[in-house]
């Protein structure tokens, strides 16, 4: 059973709480991952900074990072000693873009049986993105490869990769469809 436990990390342990808009409407949704977002930081550190000689707040720094939001669609396919099937699933996601091409991010994907989350996690290169999804749990730590280029009005980011061990095996197949927020 242990080795089942390991395959649906990314599928059970990282359920996705519907939550409440923050009080700046940012994000339609909690995730339990240990990411935050990048928007967020930035303003707690310009609150929090003043010029050494008067005491007054320091000159408002540029947040030169980029937000893109919108929807994640995938369809997960499991094989092994339970037999095989397939669902699809959908939910909300979002990234910043910071100044130095670093990623950061969630999404969620949910369907009548089960939701879950991901922390997104990469890089910058010119116009393309790559990174993984991440889903950690007590059972360990799962990493979906995805890709996309970055262009407006919509970046497309892609993955396929599946997770196996010991002749058990979980596909996940998708997008994550986003457009840049003002």
């Amino acid at each position: 059973m242990l080795k089942l436990s390991f395959l649906f990390v990314g599928l059970a342990a990282c359920i996705v709480q519907e939550g409440k808009s923050d009080d700046d409407g940012r994000d339609g949704f909690v995730g339990t991952g240990q990411t935050g977002s990048v928007a967020d930081t930035a303003d707690e550190d310009l609150e929090s900074e003043t010029t050494e000689d008067t005491g007054e707040p320091a000159d408002e720094v540029e947040d030169d990072s980029a937000r893109w939001e919108g929807q994640m669609q995938a369809e997960y396919t499991y094989a092994g000693s339970l037999g095989e099937f397939t669902e699809p699933c959908d939910g909300d996601a979002f990234i910043n873009i910071d100044a130095d091409g670093q990623i950061e991010g969630e999404g969620t994907c949910a369907n009548d049986f089960i939701s879950f989350g991901f922390a997104i996690e990469g890089s910058q290169d010119g116009s393309a993105l790559s990174g993984l999804l991440v889903s950690e749990s007590s059972a360990g730590r799962a990493e979906t490869p995805f890709s996309g280029p970055l262009q407006e009005p919509e970046t497309v980011l892609s993955f396929d990769h599946t997770h196996a061990a010991d002749g058990e095996s979980l596909r996940l197949v998708g997008t994550v469809n986003l457009v840049l927020s003002e």
